[in-house]
């Protein structure tokens, strides 16, 4: 069983790096990218269970032992991509493949019974409380990311009115018809310019500045996992 989810789940790799011609995750910005990524969850996941077991009991190692066995193996792509550089793609999916048999192996050893090498704590109650640590360690990065997408609109709002109040204090010149061409140009960068300069942030000194000189430009957005854009 090992061997076969091997074989689907290299297949998996080939048709979405033949079809799409990466395998990061930051791309899965399409429907068809993200079947391809749920069919490698679930052939990783198929996989990992058939590898615990086959460790644990075709290898007679014992459900504890298997699970050190992939606490090492799972740092193998790390030490890899650290010293050779196969790359962050590659070392990632490495490295995840090893997390099923890695947590299946732990969880056994605490819910199976004595006679299979485990510690009798039971299914059920090893199943809790994993669940209740999954979602304590989750439910903190969750509010931050919810509280500063917040913030994030609210500065938003604060600079859409920022410019809208300075285009009502200063509206454009109009041109005269037979003026110049390259002045309806400078309108729109003096425009530009003061865009730019409003949505910078407050640095707590009063009024937002106002064109002139070109001043220092505001950072690009942040990427992060809070970040509003997918994955």
């Amino acid at each position: 069983t090992t061997l076969l989810w091997a074989v689907v789940l290299g297949a998996v790799f080939w048709s979405w790096q033949r079809a799409e011609r990466t395998l990061s995750i930051h791309s899965i910005t399409t429907q068809r990218r993200e079947a391809f990524y749920w069919a490698t969850v679930f052939a990783t996941f198929a996989l990992g269970t058939a590898l615990g077991d086959f460790t644990a009991a075709s290898l007679h190692l014992g459900y504890l032992a298997s699970g050190v066995l992939f606490s090492v193996v799972i740092l193998v792509p790390a030490l890899l991509w650290w010293r050779f550089g196969p790359g962050s793609i590659a070392a990632f999916w490495m490295s995840y493949i090893v997390t099923r048999p890695l947590g299946a192996s732990f969880a056994d050893y605490l819910g199976k019974p004595h006679s299979i090498s485990g510690i009798n704590f039971g299914d059920a109650p090893t199943a809790r409380t994993r669940a209740a640590g999954v979602v304590r360690s989750v439910d903190p990065w969750t509010q931050r990311c919810v509280e500063k997408r917040r913030d994030e609109a609210r500065v938003g709002g604060r600079r859409s009115e920022r410019y809208q109040a300075h285009r009502r204090q200063h509206p454009p010149v109009a041109t005269q018809p037979h003026a110049h061409a390259d002045h309806g140009e400078a309108d729109h960068a003096a425009d530009r310019s003061t865009e730019r300069r409003l949505e910078e942030p407050d640095q707590g000194h009063g009024a937002p500045p106002l064109p002139g000189p070109a001043g220092p430009r505001a950072s690009p957005p942040e990427r992060g996992p809070c970040s509003a854009q997918r994955w």
